[in-house]
């Protein structure tokens, strides 16, 4: 929320007011404050109005969640915080989009950049996510920066990685996932929003794959997979079972967008046969996606609103989650935002 006044006065006042409130409840309450609008609203939130409102509570009375450490750190440009605690977050996901997605470096790199920082207020690391039911890989290499003192040699670490999952030292999931820390987990630009994948976008003629990466390396990484499941071992893991229906729906997204240039390349030539051709394909595409999925529970639509839905305390809250639940994997707001 943008305050009515940009002045600093007001703003010290503001702050000041919001932490009597909690002490008049709690005289050792500690304020956490959600640091998204350093982030998203740099234009009004200012180095001086920002140190306004963390300096109106006296030092270590307040902890700031630096909510997208991997991408847009505050902390440095607001000086630790002019001296208030602050965690070290990774956003990393919005709406709880599911394609594969990461930057393994950045954080890697980043809690110790945090904690090595000019008087650095940092106290910890964290997870912020809007849906934290995909990715684990990222999870893992995030959560373990609480326990290291300096960054890991990655590709040691993605070498290891499917042993410490499923188990067995398997030569094809090493070098699948190999590829897909070269690919998908190497998301150096600043991607806020990594969930505009073409299958899920509204029809249109001007639809852009979105894509940072060799999808060649997916592909690949996808077949690797699939040889991988006939160890016998391996294909009676639930983790390696997951994983690999996880990298097949990844691969056969990646296809529907070469599909949809290829169907906006046949409506532009004219090309009926062509356009009826590929329609198939894609039909025949989405069927295999929805097969697919239907073999593994985490992918089901029905576990997502149960699970919601057991939540409830009584029928009104439950409705409600359950609206809240399928409101999510659709319109994401009233009005198809």
């Amino acid at each position: 929320m943008k305050p009515p006044s940009g002045d600093l006065e007001y703003i010290k006042a503001t702050g000041r007011a919001v932490f009597q409130s909690m002490l008049d409840a709690d005289q050792k309450a500690i304020w956490v404050m959600q640091g998204w609008m350093f982030t998203h609203s740099q234009e009004f939130w200012t180095r001086d109005r920002s140190k306004a409102l963390l300096t109106s509570v006296p030092l270590g009375r307040m902890i700031v969640l630096d909510l997208q450490s991997e991408f847009a750190p505050q902390y440095q440009r607001l000086e630790s915080y002019y001296g208030q605690p602050f965690i070290w977050c990774m956003l990393h996901n919005f709406g709880g989009v599911l394609g594969l997605y990461g930057d393994m470096e950045s954080v890697n790199k980043g809690p110790f950049t945090g904690r090595s920082f000019p008087n650095s207020t940092m106290i910890g690391t964290g997870l912020t996510p809007e849906g934290i039911e995909q990715n684990e890989v990222m999870y893992e290499l995030m959560n373990e920066a609480s326990w290291r003192k300096k960054p890991v040699n990655l590709k040691k670490w993605v070498s290891m990685y499917s042993y410490r999952r499923y188990g067995q030292v398997s030569m094809q999931v090493s070098k699948a996932w190999k590829l897909l820390k070269r690919s998908v987990f190497n998301c150096t630009l600043s991607l806020k929003d990594h969930g505009r994948y073409i299958i899920v976008q509204r029809p249109s003629l001007h639809n852009k794959p979105f894509m940072w990466f060799n999808p060649k390396d997916v592909f690949t990484a996808w077949k690797l997979f699939v040889s991988a499941s006939k160890n016998k071992y391996l294909s009676q893991q639930e983790n390696f079972r997951y994983d690999l229906v996880d990298v097949t729906r990844e691969a056969l997204q990646l296809l529907g967008g070469e599909l949809y240039g290829a169907t906006v390349d046949a409506y532009r030539r004219r090309s009926i046969t062509d356009l009826r051709n590929i329609s198939i394909t894609m039909l025949d595409l989405l069927e295999d996606l929805d097969k697919v999925l239907a073999t593994d529970k985490h992918f089901l639509l029905g576990n997502w609103i149960e699970s919601a839905k057991s939540l409830g305390t009584d029928v009104k809250e439950r409705k409600l989650y359950e609206y809240n639940a399928r409101n999510q994997v659709t319109l994401w707001g009233p009005n198809g935002e």
